[in-house]
């Protein structure tokens, strides 16, 4: 065969054939090593890892694998439609439809091997929990979060979501007032910054650019106020399940 076709169509049969064996080999692979450039480690500890998801404008993820674990998504930016090109004994496709800054999705999760296209003019951030435990069996159970108005009081409490695996609470409070719900629970909480924010916990300054977040172990009690001179936008996620494996 190589007697007969030319020397540059060998060569692009080569490379495109060590292409495909390269998504082979990356398909399989945690989305941390076969995308690094989307999937960035922000926090891990045996309760939750959390990653921080930059979708480029009209940018291609290569093919990677999320782990089948339960999965909280907050959306740090509005962000127009991707899709998702799933891969394996049966590839399907499906496209996530545009999100809001501030909304949030929650799953109880399936592994998953996809590549990722950006249909938007502009990027797309966001931040992916996801629970150290694996997805109950069943069907896979999802409940979207729509990003909310603004308090008229300026200070809010408002709980988006309590299920077997957390209570999820936005806590909107005004620069020099406390925060209330946050930081108090008897339950481990992941505290994530939807606003830029500069947290009192006690003698202790926090602060926290949008999408960063924050650990307390269960049982901190440290009651929480914005030490900073602008509203503060919180995400409290109080963590009801046992750590999981690592």
């Amino acid at each position: 065969m190589d007697d007969i076709l030319p020397a540059r169509m060998r060569r692009w049969l080569r490379g495109a054939a060590c292409l495909i064996a390269a998504q082979a080999a990356l398909a399989g692979q945690d989305a941390l090593v076969a995308a690094p450039q989307a999937y960035k480690l922000v926090f891990e500890n045996a309760s939750l890892r959390v990653l921080r998801v930059h979708y480029g404008a009209r940018g291609v993820v290569p093919s990677h694998e999320h782990p089948a674990h339960p999965a909280l998504f907050v959306y740090l930016s509005d962000g127009g439609p991707v899709r998702f090109l799933h891969v394996g004994a049966s590839p399907f496709e499906t496209t996530r439809p545009a999100v809001k800054l501030g909304a949030m999705r929650f799953t109880t999760g399936a592994a998953e091997v996809h590549q990722v296209i950006s249909m938007s003019d502009t990027d797309d951030d966001s931040l992916r929990i996801e629970w150290r435990l694996p997805s109950p069996p069943g069907p896979v159970r999802s409940d979207r979060m729509p990003p909310l108005p603004a308090p008229p009081a300026g200070n809010a409490r408002r709980v988006r979501l309590d299920n077997e695996y957390a209570r999820i609470v936005e806590i909107d409070c005004a620069a020099g007032t406390d925060c209330a719900g946050a930081g108090e629970a008897a339950l481990p909480e992941l505290l994530v910054a939807l606003s830029a924010a500069r947290i009192a916990a006690g003698a202790e300054r926090i602060d926290l650019a949008p999408g960063d977040v924050h650990w307390f172990d269960a049982g901190a009690g440290k009651a929480l106020s914005n030490a900073g001179a602008a509203p503060a936008v919180l995400i409290a996620i109080d963590v009801k399940t046992p750590p999981g494996p690592r």
